[in-house]
């Protein structure tokens, strides 16, 4: 607890200096309106690419993986079984499998809606917007740690609660026993569900809720929705932590979207996130702090 207690004090400390720092240079202000309601995506957008996103997560890869373990068991439903390692395959396939029905779906938006939705009103610009997310990391991840070590804190005043990883982990780490699937796995979380998430959190949820609610609200709302879409059943009590930290960062990569209008900017943040944490992963042998 005192550990927790110190890294809480230090964190707080850092992350009030780099947001009064981010403060004075106005990172904290959209600046003008700049993308008009009809650039912007529909609710019937968002359902839609929803529906796809959860009807490969849910239904289609998870039919494929049941054929698999049928076809392995002799076609015997009481044998049917998944090792780790087809885990960590299928887990694989349905990140790739969404990267592509997701971004496939985006540039099946019209012309407008798609231009703004990964560029904003403003020429193409894609690596000084990536560079400009990722350096965002120093003001947002400090909140994390903060949010993080509070949540562990007071969760310790009612005493040790079982370790569980979280689920990113758990496939992080049944990969290693393959190097061709551990390498696909990182390359996916650091690349493709960036891209994945942050077109269908940011570039399609969060503009059409914006149309309708403002940008205030849905930054606030997406975050929401982005941070519960996060929870599993299998990691208890962590879920609190996991879902509160995962919002602070889901509202900044809303904000930084806003402010930039470029989807590079939030998925830059995104990849230098789950970059860190994977180093963090490696090295420590563990979950995030």
């Amino acid at each position: 607890m005192q550990e927790h207690l110190h890294f809480l004090i230090a964190s707080l400390f850092f992350a009030a200096f780099v947001s009064l720092a981010a403060w004075r240079n106005d990172f904290f202000h959209l600046g003008k309106e700049r993308i008009e309601a009809n650039q912007r995506p529909t609710l019937n957008n968002a359902a839609s690419a929803f529906l796809l996103f959860l009807g490969i997560e849910v239904i289609l890869v998870p039919a494929v993986a049941a054929l698999y373990m049928l076809s392995k068991s002799g076609w015997e439903i009481g044998r049917m079984r998944l090792d780790s390692l087809a885990q960590g395959w299928f887990g694989l396939i349905t990140i790739i499998a969404s990267a592509i029905a997701l971004v496939g779906y985006s540039l099946a938006l019209p012309a407008e809606k798609r231009r703004t939705l990964y560029w904003g009103t403003l020429s193409p610009r894609p690596f000084r917007d990536i560079f400009f997310g990722a350096a965002s990391w120093l003001i947002s991840y400090p909140w994390v740690l903060v949010i993080s070590n509070l949540v562990a804190l007071i969760m310790l005043l009612f005493g040790p609660l079982p370790e569980t990883d979280q689920v990113a982990v758990k496939q992080l780490k049944s990969s290693m026993q393959d190097p061709l699937l551990f390498g696909g796995t990182v390359f996916a979380i650091i690349f493709l569900v960036p891209l994945a998430e942050e077109i269908l959190f940011r570039g399609i949820l969060q503009r059409s809720l914006a149309r309708y609610l403002g940008r205030w609200r849905a930054i606030g709302i997406s975050s929401l929705i982005f941070a519960f879409f996060h929870f599993s059943t299998t990691q208890g009590w962590n879920n609190i932590e996991l879902i509160l930290s995962l919002f602070i960062l889901s509202c900044y990569l809303g904000l930084i979207y806003e402010k930039r209008g470029s989807i590079w900017t939030p998925v830059g943040l995104h990849m230098a996130f789950n970059s860190v944490s994977i180093a963090f992963i490696l090295s420590m042998g563990g979950d995030l702090p």
